[in-house]
């Protein structure tokens, strides 16, 4: 905890979790005894997949190290373990037409029959947020913390904070013309406190759902990198926008992603009040 004590909530909770599940099957051996066959053949049965795999070697080595610069272990049974190869697939982004139901979808749920009664919320109250994730790629475990005080409208830019941040740090992203009518929606005496909803989980499935992209995974964050950098073509920009240090593969990704002919179309997405597409 104290080794860990200044590192992002999200990245403390995934360390929790897979050192949980270490204790679980091996809480009764001391580090030493447990051979890097076992570990291995306990990570490759706990996370089948590479990514996943990956993940998990990567949040439990550092607790390793931790444990021998104390002397409770001479080895890690993680030394000489490789992360699993795997071909990255190409991301998913949404079309103009797919974002602009996103935002129909902030709506009603509460008499919808084809709804799972769980998902029977009104979800009026997302737009502003499900905006932000579109315009700012916000994460959504950064929206539900964001409050109104982090939106510099007058100075056109959101503050992340590192408490809020996934990397536990700083970073400005930039207002876009689009976002910043979403936000000028809501009247300035109604400016505070979160920019999420109560109830934000099942609002989130909710509106995802109405919209068909249920099965679609941070498609916010990478459309909005997408469309950011097709528009710009300033990776420096978008790194600082995405609170990333250097991610080579991920720009390629990101060129190739949108379609160069929707890209105005996608930053044309105002609110209906302002008359635009």
């Amino acid at each position: 905890r104290d080794t860990l004590q200044d590192t992002s909530s999200h990245y403390r909770s995934r360390v929790r979790q897979v050192l949980g599940a270490f204790a679980s099957v091996f809480g009764d051996c001391l580090i030493d005894d447990v051979t890097p066959d076992e570990f291995e053949k306990w990570l490759t049965g706990w996370k089948t997949t590479p990514p996943s795999y990956n993940s998990a070697l990567r949040h439990i080595k550092p607790f390793f190290a931790w444990a021998i610069s104390k002397k409770y272990a001479v080895q890690s049974p993680a030394e000489g373990i490789k992360q699993r190869k795997h071909q990255r697939a190409p991301i998913s982004i949404l079309t103009p037409a797919q974002a602009h139901s996103l935002l129909d979808a902030c709506r009603d749920y509460s008499g919808d029959g084809t709804m799972p009664e769980n998902l029977r919320v009104n979800a009026a109250d997302m737009k502003i947020a499900v905006a932000v994730l579109l315009f700012a790629g916000v994460r959504p475990e950064e929206v539900t913390a964001l409050t109104w005080e982090h939106v510099k409208l007058a100075h056109g830019y959101i503050r992340i904070e590192p408490e809020v941040s996934k990397t536990n740090s700083v970073r400005l992203v930039r207002i876009e013309a689009n976002l910043k009518a979403w936000l000028e929606t809501v009247p300035p005496e109604k400016r505070s406190g979160k920019l999420a909803p109560k109830n934000w989980q099942r609002k989130w499935q909710a509106v995802r759902r109405g919209a068909g992209i249920s099965h679609l995974n941070d498609v916010c964050r990478h459309s909005y990198a997408s469309y950011w950098l097709a528009a710009h073509r300033d990776t420096h920009g978008l790194l600082e926008n995405m609170g990333h240090t250097t991610s080579k593969t991920t720009i390629k990704y990101y060129l190739t992603a949108c379609n160069p002919e929707e890209v105005p179309a996608y930053w044309q997405i105002f609110p209906e009040d302002r008359g635009a597409s």
